[in-house]
């Protein structure tokens, strides 16, 4: 009887001790919860708050001017003739050459981020980007990669870019023609200029608060 007693005892003087802890406990997840809903909620207003400026939104789309631009390099070849030596109206037989002209070049094809405009909606938190048609912004032939096959002789040689400048340069026009009409790579051109800008955009923090449409 005496130890049951006991037990008894040291029974009610664990749940005594128990108590402080369950108590500590709680109020501990409690101050936890409200924490946590106050981070929340502080980030929820902080995101609600922010504003972007036209001024901020146009300095970062100015500095995406080498982000909106896509590198075409390629290699092609011309067919050259020359016509042959004449007398009067008889042309000396033999004397017309062929001449293929290889060379090696870059096009930078893109969009002008100045004319790039746009609109800022903060009741939607919305903004929208008004994209201008890709076009050519540069077009470099490497001097070096000329060459020329003469079909007569059957060989290949080392040319200066000089020789063979009016050549290459129609060549080079009818290259960006070729360009301007292909869709599927003016498509192309102006997807990466939207990635190129939405991923700026957010690099800078703009989405967190904004949704960015395209047009």
């Amino acid at each position: 009887m005496e130890q049951e007693n006991e037990f008894m005892g040291l029974e009610e003087e664990r749940k005594m001790n128990l108590k402080p802890i369950l108590i500590a406990g709680l109020a501990g997840c409690i101050l936890s919860g409200a924490v946590v809903g106050g981070i929340a909620h502080y980030n929820a207003n902080k995101k609600a708050k922010v504003a972007i400026t036209s001024t901020q939104l146009g300095s970062w789309i100015e500095s995406a001017s080498d982000l909106v631009s896509e590198k075409y390099h390629y290699t092609d070849l011309v067919d050259h003739h020359e016509e042959g030596k004449k007398i009067g109206d008889f042309t000396i037989p033999l004397t017309e050459e062929q001449t293929l002209v290889v060379y090696s070049g870059t096009i930078n094809a893109g969009i002008d981020v100045s004319e790039i405009t746009y609109d800022i909606d903060e009741g939607k938190k919305q903004i929208t980007l008004t994209l201008p048609e890709p076009k050519i912004i540069a077009h470099e032939v490497d001097h070096d990669s000329v060459k020329s096959y003469k079909v007569k002789d059957s060989l290949f040689h080392k040319e200066s870019y000089e020789e063979f400048a009016e050549v290459i340069s129609s060549a080079k026009k009818e290259k960006e023609e070729q360009l301007a009409e292909d869709t599927e790579f003016l498509d192309g051109v102006m997807k990466d200029a939207e990635d190129s800008l939405n991923n700026l955009l957010t690099a800078v923090g703009v989405t967190e608060s904004y949704t960015i449409v395209f047009k």
